[in-house]
């Protein structure tokens, strides 16, 4: 028997769009994040990009397992960059960026879990990705830990080091902080999908939370 995990999605993404994706548990966001990233192929259905020119999608994966822990900061980036000849200068703007520079040739092993996500980040921007993902990045992060990963990422989109964000979060903060539209899931189908600034005030997005 098929179980259907996504059923009838279909929305849009522009440039400079930072989307909340919302949902309960098994909702279906963290499959929707793998399918829109590639990493999961869907049985129906495609993703179209303007003028037919793809744009690269990474999800940012914070699995730890997914990076070396004997080797450095540097070493790791190196490995998963998409640059070649001007690797050594991108990684060293990418890691300023971060407030990383400091750690580029510590062991991986020996980060904190805050700089765990920013080596996460760093890797996603060295591969040249113009769409993130990201599923709960601030889970099991301490109130300081989050605003930096928070601010980090509202900073990508300013300075336009990639054009949009797509980020699952149980977070109200994350939502009124970062997004500005959200897309709600229920039982593996879009439900609502809302522009923040012009349909939703943050009295009404709280009471939304609640009956969620």
């Amino acid at each position: 028997k098929k179980l259907k995990v996504l059923e009838d999605i279909s929305f849009k993404i522009n440039k400079g769009d930072c989307i909340a994706l919302l949902g309960r548990n098994g909702s279906g966001k963290t499959t929707l994040l793998k399918t829109i990233s590639g990493l999961l192929l869907p049985d129906q259905g495609s993703i179209f990009f303007k003028n037919g020119i793809d744009q690269k999608i990474s999800i940012v994966n914070t699995n730890d397992r997914s990076f070396f822990f004997r080797l450095s900061v540097y070493e790791n980036l190196r490995f998963f960059s998409s640059y070649n000849d001007d690797f050594d200068k991108k990684v060293l703007e990418v890691l300023g960026f971060l407030n990383l520079l400091n750690r580029k040739d510590s062991l991986y092993m020996t980060l904190s879990s805050g700089e765990k996500k920013k080596v996460s980040f760093a890797r996603a921007i060295l591969r040249n990705a113009k769409v993130l993902l990201f599923d709960e990045v601030t889970s099991n992060l301490d109130i300081v830990a989050k605003k930096e990963i928070l601010d980090f990422i509202k900073n990508l989109l300013v300075e336009k080091k990639v054009h949009a964000v797509i980020f699952s979060t149980h977070s109200l903060d994350e939502v009124i902080g970062l997004a500005n539209k959200i897309i709600m899931l229920e039982d593996s189908t879009l439900v609502r999908e809302i522009e923040i600034s012009k349909e939703l005030s943050i009295k009404e997005l709280s009471e939304l939370f609640l009956k969620w």
